[in-house]
């Protein structure tokens, strides 16, 4: 399908920035205006090019369902009716905003048809629009903004609960067919939905299930939510119970190959070669094979003053000691008399090799050991490999092969996949799972699933450490996982290590979960920008511009692109990195990120996530997070604005962790100025200042006329204003202060003896030819200034000044240096 270009990712990143406001009633309570917007756009360009490729749409004509989808809703981007707002002037004036400069959408005959189509995608518009239309496209164009209007309402992939909407949905995409005279032929919407939310699991199925559909049915993927995909397919597809089974057996099959690895299942440690429970899945070739692959390092022979023969029959004997060692597979004697007869015919030996070889001491000690009974060279190695691999492949299909992992995928699919509807968990399902409940013997200490529970391999595992795996631990809690796990978490590790994710504190794991959905073109698009990272071709295909540069001023993350987004953020800059300060610092990354994307955002160091992980109300969910978390989260637009200079390297993370950490926003303010020489780059006073008034360090009004007098005074008296000191400009502050603290109430002393102490104070500051009246005016607002900060308690102002001095002292002085920088602009301008 066709992937946005430039241009229209520069339109829907202005549209995220500039309308955030949230709707807040009806299906899409709590999304913001831009998320619709963006979504109807997208779902409309993608419809409008599978009309393209029929030859229904032209190329303008898929532009033109793009940008109508973007600036549908009128009346909500310029607060007024539709009838009143969907006016050529104000949608040329929109398209401008959204930097549109291709100048087909601009002249007067298309913005007539974006009129057209933004003014009838809704049943109350102007309904005589429709006399003017005089073009079979048109009246296809409208329909499609109209079709993708009314499919952002879903809010999940299962299409049952929403059974109205989708005939809805359906009689447009049949109108749509008919105006095409049967060209367009995707009037069927189909969906599958995964009932369970089995982190990197549910992903790989996803894709998988995706693409079968897409190549078996000519399905078009169009929307993926959390729990699932919608797709458009022909009119005469339909899925039955026997081709639901037929997609189980095969993405089962195709799964299986995909999270067994024989890297886990065969390893060479410093006791020799090891073999996990992993070999059960595997057919024995691959398994003697990756022994020899492991056993052949050229500095073996000379480490272990041995020949490589004898390191492989070292594995080859530790498979058979596996095999007979497990007692499930109930292995008859003579058989097993047998498989060693054969086993010393191939080693050329009458001895029994599990009895002679000397396991005892050094690795160097036992491969002389096997010399001592073997006689065979290097160049008999690959022949003993084949002839090991043809003696021994049926008794390993027989007694050894039991693709539990392909039997896991399978059951749970049966259980959790719906397709059409198809696939409904039964009531006799559901009294098995609460029968056994709760028992430790059958309950899984990581999800609580029934029934299978089993042993995991840390080799298993995505790189947890071994203290996390304890048998001594509290059984049945989430935060410390056991051995005993059920065959589907087990199945979930192994997906969660094929995705090269791993468990790390200074780098969690983000999840960027769709608002309701993801337009298939969207995540197609950062995709392909994922493709061209890193390469000079960018500029070439049309990659100039990138809805992920705009996420990542630095290099992308490795990124994992399905129904979800995921990767794993690093939080760089700290010498000792806590998850206090890493949870403040990916809060201010999630903060962001919502501002150019239509996504929810969950942070975690937990890579094995369940359905209750995902299901929150809030738009950031930051798993154990820091004590600084939930200001930053209250004040998104504030840590956002704050965060771009840390993501364009001109704040310390140490920094940013600091002023989140602040005790509120004005000690924040006062600690951005005194460390102002901590910033970055050339421009550390107006990023300093920057920073300093989006915390609201100017808000304090007699604090900035304060201010304004000192700085006054300051240029009145120096000789060289070039050359003017912080001390200079907060003298008459710190004079003021310095009466403050001979004021005693205690004694008696009230608002009139304060006033007189600090004129006299502030007026030994005045420069020559300076009056009283200044004085007093600054004498005045600090009083109003004290007031406000005590609640009018003279007593209390005096001691929370005194206490706080050095941050009021630090807030006077980011006004001055506010007011110089105001100034100097003023006079460039």
């Amino acid at each position: 399908m066709g992937i946005l270009n430039s241009a229209m990712k520069r339109s829907i990143l202005r549209v995220m920035e500039s309308w955030p406001d949230l709707h807040t009633s009806g299906p899409k309570m709590g999304r913001s205006f831009a998320d619709h917007l963006t979504k109807v756009a997208i779902v409309s360009y993608q419809l409008a090019r599978i009309l393209q490729t029929q030859g229904v749409l032209t190329e303008l004509d898929v532009l033109n369902a793009f940008y109508a989808g973007l600036i549908h809703d009128t009346n909500k981007l310029l607060d007024g009716s539709l009838r009143r707002t969907a006016l050529k002037d104000n949608i040329k004036e929109l398209l401008t905003f959204l930097e549109v400069k291709d100048d087909r959408l601009l002249t007067s005959e298309n913005l007539q048809k974006l009129q057209f189509y933004v003014s009838l995608h809704q049943g109350s518009g102007p309904v005589g629009m429709k006399l003017l239309l005089n073009d079979r496209k048109d009246e296809i164009i409208y329909r499609v903004v109209k079709f993708a209007d009314k499919f952002d309402n879903f809010n999940s992939a299962d299409l049952s609960l929403q059974p109205s909407l989708k005939s809805s949905c359906e009689r447009l995409l049949q109108e749509i067919a008919k105006l095409s005279e049967e060209c367009f032929n995707h009037t069927r919407i189909s969906y599958h939905v995964l009932k369970e939310f089995r982190g990197m699991l549910s992903e790989k199925i996803h894709d998988s299930l995706s693409q079968l559909l897409q190549e078996k049915f000519s399905c078009v993927a169009i929307a993926r939510f959390a729990d699932g995909v919608v797709y458009l397919c022909p009119s005469d597809v339909a899925i039955d119970r026997g081709i639901r089974d037929s997609l189980i057996q095969d993405i089962s099959e195709k799964l299986t190959n995909t999270f067994v690895s024989v890297d886990d299942a065969v390893e060479f440690k410093n006791t020799g070669i090891q073999l996990k429970k992993g070999i059960q899945e595997l057919p024995l070739e691959k398994i003697v094979n990756k022994i020899l692959e492991s056993v052949s390092k050229p500095d073996y022979e000379k480490r272990y003053n041995t020949s490589t023969i004898f390191i492989f029959v070292d594995g080859l004997i530790t498979y058979i000691k596996k095999i007979l060692n497990n007692t499930t597979p109930n292995i008859p004697d003579e058989e097993i008399e047998k498989i060693l007869e054969d086993f010393k015919k191939l080693l050329k030996t009458n001895k029994n090799p599990l009895e002679a070889i000397d396991a005892r001491g050094t690795l160097a000690r036992k491969y002389a050991s096997i010399a001592s009974f073997v006689p065979l060279s290097n160049e008999y190695i690959k022949d003993l490999a084949q002839s090991f691999i043809r003696r021994f492949h049926d008794f390993h299909e027989k007694y050894v092969r039991d693709s539990q992992v392909k039997k896991t995928v399978q059951e749970f699919l049966e259980s959790n996949l719906l397709i059409d509807g198809l696939g409904e968990q039964s009531l006799g399902d559901i009294v098995e799972i609460f029968e056994n409940y709760g028992k430790y013997e059958t309950t899984c200490s990581i999800c609580g699933n029934s029934k299978d529970v089993i042993r995991i391999e840390t080799a298993e595992t995505p790189s947890l450490v071994v203290q996390q795996f304890t048998n001594r631990a509290t059984p049945h809690k989430r935060s410390e996982p056991l051995r005993r796990v059920c065959s589907i978490c087990r199945i979930q590790m192994l997906a969660t290590k094929r995705s090269k994710f791993k468990y790390s504190e200074t780098s969690p794991l983000v999840l960027l979960l769709p608002t309701n959905y993801y337009p298939e073109d969207l995540i197609e698009s950062m995709k392909e920008e994922m493709q061209f990272r890193d390469s000079k071709e960018e500029s070439r295909n049309g990659q100039g511009f990138s809805l992920l540069g705009a996420m990542f001023n630095k290099r992308l993350p490795e990124m994992n692109f399905q129904n979800m987004i995921l990767f794993q953020y690093p939080a760089s800059g700290f010498s000792k990195p806590t998850w206090q300060k890493v949870s403040t610092i990916a809060a201010c990354f999630a903060s962001y990120l919502i501002s150019k994307l239509p996504v929810k955002v969950l942070v975690t160091t937990n890579l094995e996530l369940l359905q209750d992980d995902i299901e929150f109300d809030e738009q950031i969910k930051i798993q154990d997070a820091g004590s600084a978390v939930k200001r930053i989260l209250d004040y998104s637009k504030t840590w956002t604005h704050i965060f771009e200079y840390y993501q364009q390297g001109f704040l310390p993370a140490q920094l940013l962790f600091d002023l989140a950490n602040a005790l509120s926003s004005l000690h924040a303010a006062a600690l951005i100025v005194a460390k102002e020489n901590d910033i970055k780059g050339k421009d550390k006073e107006k990023i300093m200042l920057d920073i300093f008034r989006i915390l609201g360090g100017d808000q304090m009004e007699e604090m900035r006329s304060m201010a304004a007098l000192a700085r006054k005074w300051a240029f009145t008296r120096a000789r060289d204003y070039r050359r003017i000191s912080d001390h200079q400009f907060i003298k008459p502050f710190t004079d003021a202060v310095v009466a403050l603290r001979k004021f005693n109430p205690k004694l008696g002393e009230g608002e009139n003896d304060l006033k007189s102490l600090i004129f006299e104070s502030v007026r030994r500051s005045l420069p020559e030819g300076g009056n009283d009246f200044q004085a007093l005016e600054f004498t005045e607002n600090f009083i109003s200034f004290l007031k406000k900060v005590g609640n009018d308690s003279l007593e209390q102002s005096r001691d929370i000044l005194l206490k706080d001095f050095a941050k009021y002292k630090n807030i006077f002085l980011g006004n001055v240096r506010l007011i110089n920088l105001e100034t100097r602009k003023e006079v460039n301008s």
